[in-house]
């Protein structure tokens, strides 16, 4: 029989051809039967016989009214018709819901294997290569497997399978690749993943096994619900809204510790709003702006002349007057604990005394420093003025040391002097 009829169909016509030819042999003569095909289901029935219909019928399918279509055939000596395509009536590719025998069709019609009850029983089980449509459970494979993995017990309704070795066993899930499992209900695994829990998806070799968990790469783990694994043996540990990346640096797992908690290890990071990647040696994290944090911990914001524009001088003097009204005290976030203490100004007070940044919300660490070393500058030249009155004031007072010094000796000489003009006029009279 030609390839293009499934197996179920030629037992059906072959028996129909049996009897049929039984019939016609104790008439001793060649008999015409007649049949009616019905093209969306791939069923046939009789007619123009006893209690059967007189002619073909149609159909209804979602709204659209398929007509049967009616064949023959004459009962000959050999006991009936063995080619489909001898059919007075239907051709050979009149049934475009079959797939042959070989594996192929010359047709534009595509084909659709359709479910037309709610069973129907696996066709295949065991191990063995094969394309396998299970209508019972809606369920579609395709590939290989060597042991139970396309059996019954391990078919999840709704769930398709292909590749080797793969089980899709969850209802609604899809495992495609080499012993990819998706167990979990909704789930997807794909090359040699695991997802093991409700909507879980896994790639490439890795384990989701929590409620809407992800796990792509290499030994990464995603056991938190809503947590993400990304990379080279990294793991969410379990913790709820996780996201953790590893690279390829180490195979010691790199491991979340709390929920929501974003974890990255990675020799170098860059973040930017342009292609112009870096990855200068000794920066852990790089960024377009020009900021960075060293791998020795330093964080350097961006200070490029060529980034900057509308450069204005500034008063040291008056930068010290408005230092002086900005409060300045020691505090702590309300988001700390309160045993940690910081100091310093609030954004508010000094963005009313400099009017600096963008806003009153926050303080640039440059505005900070910036408005430092104006402070620094200007007591820099206040102590330099100082220093130079100093210096002048010590030039005088050495200078009036010396003059009270000259003024010191001329006394003593007039004291010497005085004194022996009083001895010259006391006493019984002037010596010689």
């Amino acid at each position: 029989m030609n390839s293009h009829l499934t197996r179920a169909t030629r037992r059906v016509l072959t028996a129909v051809a049996i009897t049929l030819a039984s019939s016609a042999l104790e008439a001793q003569a060649p008999k015409v039967f007649f049949a009616c095909y019905v093209p969306s289901s791939g069923t046939v029935y009789r007619i123009k016989e006893p209690n059967t219909p007189t002619a073909c019928g149609s159909s209804n399918k979602k709204g659209v009214t398929v007509q049967h279509v009616e064949f023959s055939w004459t009962d000959g000596a050999g006991g009936g018709v063995a080619d489909h395509g001898a059919l007075t009536g239907l051709a050979d590719d009149d049934h475009p819901q079959y797939v042959p025998a070989e594996g192929t069709r010359n047709s534009n019609a595509g084909f659709a294997l359709v479910r037309t009850a709610g069973n129907g029983a696996i066709p295949a089980s065991g191990p063995g290569t094969r394309m396998m449509w299970y209508p019972g459970k809606g369920a579609l494979r395709a590939g290989g497997v060597l042991y139970d993995m396309w059996d019954d017990v391990n078919i999840g309704h709704n769930s398709t399978a292909f590749g080797w070795n793969t089980i899709a066993s969850g209802t609604f899930s899809f495992a495609a690749g080499v012993a990819a499992v998706a167990s979990g209900e909704r789930s997807v695994a794909l090359g040699q993943a695991r997802a093991s829990a409700h909507g879980a998806f896994g790639a490439g070799e890795g384990n989701a096994s929590a409620l809407y968990a992800t796990a792509l790469g290499y030994h990464s783990l995603a056991s938190g619900e809503y947590s993400t694994a990304l990379g080279y043996f990294g793991s969410t540990n379990g913790k709820t809204g996780a996201f953790v990346y590893a690279d390829a640096s180490t195979q010691t797992p790199v491991a979340a510790l709390t929920d929501n908690h974003f974890v990255a290890r990675a020799g170098r990071f860059w973040l930017g709003n342009d292609n112009n990647v870096t990855a200068t040696v000794g920066r852990l994290i790089e960024t377009s702006t020009g900021a960075y944090l060293s791998s020795g911990g330093t964080w350097t914001n961006s200070s490029d002349s060529a980034r900057k524009t509308g450069f204005r001088d500034v008063d040291g003097e008056s930068i010290l007057a408005r230092l002086a009204t900005v409060p300045v005290r020691t505090w702590t976030y309300r988001s700390e604990d309160s045993t940690v203490r910081h100091m310093g100004p609030t954004a508010q007070d000094f963005r009313t005394a400099f009017a600096l940044g963008d806003g009153e919300k926050a303080i640039a660490t440059v505005d900070a420093d910036g408005v430092s070393l104006a402070a620094i500058q200007a007591l820099t030249k206040r102590t330099d003025a100082l220093s130079r009155e100093n210096a002048a004031l010590a030039t005088a007072n050495r200078d009036l040391r010396a003059e009270m010094d000259s003024a010191q000796v001329q006394i003593r000489l007039l004291a010497a002097q005085l004194a022996q003009l009083l001895a010259r006029t006391s006493g019984v009279g002037p010596q010689r």
